[in-house]
């Protein structure tokens, strides 16, 4: 009768310990999305050269930018808007981000800005269609 008890109890830890490990390190090793866009932007500062007056406009901005897609998003989630109003604001939001990053660059920023922009848009493409042909996550 112990021995089946025995048993029963290192079966369930066999099952439910790595269970547990494994929700435990989920996303471990993966920035979250906040600290990716640090990341990202971080580069992005080194990629356009920016000088020290232009790094932080250019902080000033994108952090202006983040306030208002975080309230965006909490008013979303919230039930107080719809998703194709939140994508056309989102999208005007973000020209109007662009816009004013191209206005502190000199022309040679200006040319990486919008090569960085483009292959950001051709990345997010390509994922649209991975995930829509039934890849990704």
């Amino acid at each position: 009768m112990k021995n089946r008890i025995f048993k029963f109890v290192g079966l369930i830890v066999l099952f439910v310990l790595p269970m547990t490990i494994m929700a435990q390190n989920r996303g471990q090793g993966r920035p979250d999305f906040q600290e990716r866009m640090k990341q990202q932007r971080e580069e992005l500062k080194k990629t356009l050269d920016l000088k020290k007056d232009q790094a932080e406009k250019f902080d000033k901005i994108y952090n202006d930018f983040d306030k208002k897609r975080q309230e965006m998003m909490e008013s979303m989630r919230s039930g107080g808007g719809d998703r194709e109003g939140m994508r056309e604001k989102m999208t005007k939001m973000n020209t109007e981000r662009d816009e004013a990053v191209k206005k502190i660059l000199d022309k040679e920023q200006v040319k990486k800005y919008e090569a960085y922009l483009k292959k950001q848009e051709e990345d997010r493409a390509a994922r649209a269609n991975q995930r829509r042909d039934g890849g990704g996550r």
